[in-house]
């Protein structure tokens, strides 16, 4: 018999009932909507996905439709970029269980010239003692999304059949205010963003594949892992200094440590990564023969800065990624589609 032996709670960067959907579809992201929180849900070929819009969608500021997105009110194009990133995801990461987003808008950290523009994360990671089912690694936290993914059932419920959620998101409110990035202001199209606009849909987009597991348990500051033991994506960290993944049983709390500031040395080992890197990146990689293209050998590199940067350090590919990458630290550019992290789920288990 197996047991869960723990359920870990993590806000990062934080039964049949669940195969079935209890919302109303989301209208296409083409369409337009009313401001107003709720919940919708958008099925793609690949997976469904309930939004739970619970703050901060129900602004009935008038705005002006802008690239695609005809909302006419503030709270009505959040939504509709939300359902944007939602449309994207459900087309290419599988799962016959709804994946569950609860989203909100909040004050978050901010100042006159930086902000943190998201926080999101897997509500719970599950693990299990040996054996573990569904094909799991023994004693390894997976996030309860690709829990349910992969096992075709809903580990996490409390069986009312109100749908609990999976990823937790918020997004920053007061960006564009005097005091919170003054000079920047969110765009909410689905083009390229100018200026000092920040592309939301990119944002979440980000945010969303943290949620799924595009995140380490691991605590960067001092090597150690959450309740002692593994979780699937730092089983796929490589220690390039001493030559071996931070799931090797003889990398210490001491060596993960360092290779979390070591700048460079902090790799991806995972295949379908590297194997899609190939003749992708120019920038941002190991390049063992120092030929300057991306070959087979190579490894993707992550962000391990010299000093460790809490909600970015590991948890991200490097910001030399070239040409960028949607799951860097910072944000870069206008976004629409997951590049190597599409692959870097299908690493830790994902099907895509």
């Amino acid at each position: 018999a197996f047991m869960p032996f723990n359920k870990l709670v993590i806000f990062a960067l934080s039964l049949v009932f669940s195969q079935l959907s209890f919302s109303a579809a989301c209208p296409a992201s083409s369409d337009t909507t009313t401001a107003g929180n709720g919940d919708c849900t958008i099925t793609g070929g690949a997976s469904t996905i309930q939004l739970n819009f619970n703050s901060g969608f129900d602004s009935s500021t008038s705005v002006t439709a802008v690239d695609g997105n005809n909302g006419t009110t503030l709270g009505a194009q959040r939504k509709l970029s939300f359902i944007k990133a939602a449309e994207i995801i459900s087309e290419q990461v599988q799962s016959t269980v709804t994946i569950i987003v609860d989203a909100s808008f909040s004050a978050l950290s901010c100042s006159a010239n930086s902000a943190t523009l998201g926080s999101a994360g897997a509500v719970n990671n599950f693990g299990y003692n040996s054996p573990a089912p569904y094909g799991l690694e023994d004693l390894t936290f997976y996030p309860v999304a690709l829990v349910n993914a992969i096992s075709g059932t809903d580990v996490d419920t409390d069986g009312n059949g109100d749908g609990d959620g999976d990823i937790s998101a918020s997004f920053n409110s007061d960006i564009g205010d005097s005091d919170c990035l003054s000079s920047s202001s969110w765009y909410y199209g689905f083009s390229d963003a100018t200026g000092n606009e920040i592309g939301f849909t990119t944002v979440l987009l980000h945010e969303m594949t943290h949620g799924l597991g595009f995140a380490s348990l691991v605590d960067p500051s001092d090597g150690s892992k959450a309740s002692g033991i593994d979780d699937i994506f730092s089983n796929n960290l490589y220690d390039n200094t001493n030559s071996r993944n931070w799931n090797d049983g003889s990398e210490s709390d001491a060596n993960r440590a360092s290779s979390a500031t070591s700048v460079t040395a902090l790799l991806w080992s995972g295949s379908n990564v590297n194997t899609n890197a190939i003749g992708l990146l120019t920038d941002g990689f190991n390049d063992v023969d120092s030929d300057g293209a991306f070959e087979s050998g190579d490894k993707v590199e992550m962000y391990a800065p010299a000093s460790v940067e809490s909600g970015s350090s590991v948890s991200h590919f490097t910001t030399d990624a070239t040409p960028n990458e949607i799951m860097e630290p910072s944000y870069t550019d206008s976004l629409y589609e997951l590049g190597l992290a599409l692959y870097l789920l299908q690493d830790i288990g994902w099907g895509i």
